[in-house]
């Protein structure tokens, strides 16, 4: 199958008055048609940073950015709005994304306007469609993003994000700041919405229940670096880089008792600056497995199976982390 998006060695670098701040670094991953990538890290990593860069919020200090064959970063202006039609975002505080002094009408019609979609006369139409999309309808015309719930202002965020008929959504932790119930709501909501249109999503999220739920492909990012990438099932089930089994081990279940066997890993030391990040291994001084190659030179992505990448230098290793 084709990669609808490609990305390949994306790099970040923020120019700090004390330093450059290395956010992200070396980062390739593929989103197919229709599917999901999930990415997933501790806050900090740099997830944010790689979806603003895909909708060109923030301009990448080196890399490509490939959408259908074609690198974004070099299209002219008429056709990075034409592209901008195709990806599109929703931002994780549907409070602060929405625009305070516009109602929902205005706030879904603004993307008609600027991208000139359907006919004036039938604009109140497709904003009623697209509200039923995700679950409103017209009552809801005239309310300011202030007189919404927070589940309501992220419905009201999803739909302005289809307005223009995307093929694939960055979904920036789209569910975080809701309340737990809400949270369902969201995901099942995006499950269907993907279903139904055949969209491609890169749903970023520290939630792992949720990335496991809506994610046929997983990316585990730390400290601006992919450690491990694969298909779902070989993430949870044959998981391999030492920081990927502290991640699956802090998952609880509905089983009390499971969670009671199951082993706990937890993380030692200080999380390392992304302005002074580690010489080797980016994960060499948290990892109780690390020898002295780890401290000194860094680990590739390597194939451990068809699809499946760590970057470990226990990699072939017969003493490998287990």
């Amino acid at each position: 199958m084709i990669p609808l998006l490609e990305v390949k060695k994306l790099t970040k670098h923020f120019t700090m008055q004390k330093g450059v701040l290395k956010a992200v670094e070396d980062v390739s991953f593929k989103i197919f048609p229709g599917k999901t990538l999930g990415l997933v890290g501790e806050s900090g990593s740099g997830k944010s940073t790689i979806g603003q860069m895909l909708v060109r919020l923030t301009k990448p200090t080196s890399g490509q950015i490939l959408y259908n064959g074609k690198d974004i970063l070099t299209l002219s202006k008429k056709e990075s709005k034409d592209f901008l039609r195709k990806l599109q975002i929703i931002f994780q505080d549907p409070y602060s994304s929405l625009n305070p002094r516009m109602d929902v009408e205005k706030i879904l019609l603004e993307p008609l306007q600027i991208h000139n979609i359907c006919p004036r006369e039938k604009r109140n139409e497709k904003i009623e469609e697209l509200l039923q999309l995700v679950g409103l309808d017209s009552s809801f015309f005239r309310r300011y993003p202030h007189q919404l719930s927070g589940g309501q202002r992220q419905r009201v965020a999803i739909a302005r994000a289809l307005a223009v008929s995307p093929e694939c959504i960055v979904c920036d932790e789209p569910t975080s700041s809701l309340d737990v119930s809400i949270q369902a709501q969201i995901v099942h909501l995006l499950k269907e919405l993907q279903e139904k249109l055949h969209l491609s999503y890169l749903f970023i999220s520290h939630n792992l229940p949720v990335i496991d739920y809506l994610s046929e492909q997983i990316a585990v990012m730390y400290l601006g670096h992919i450690v491990e990438i694969g298909p779902r099932e070989k993430i949870y089930n044959s998981h391999f880089h030492p920081y990927t089994k502290v991640l699956l081990s802090s998952v609880f279940t509905p089983d009390p008792k499971a969670n009671k066997e199951k082993p706990k890993l937890s993380l030692f030391g200080e999380n390392p600056s992304p302005m002074h990040p580690p010489k080797g291994c980016v994960y060499s001084t948290r990892c109780s497995h690390a020898s002295e190659i780890c401290h000194s030179v860094r680990p590739e992505l390597k194939e451990l199976s068809p699809g499946h990448f760590v970057s470990c230098h226990f990699f072939n290793d017969s003493n490998a982390p287990r």
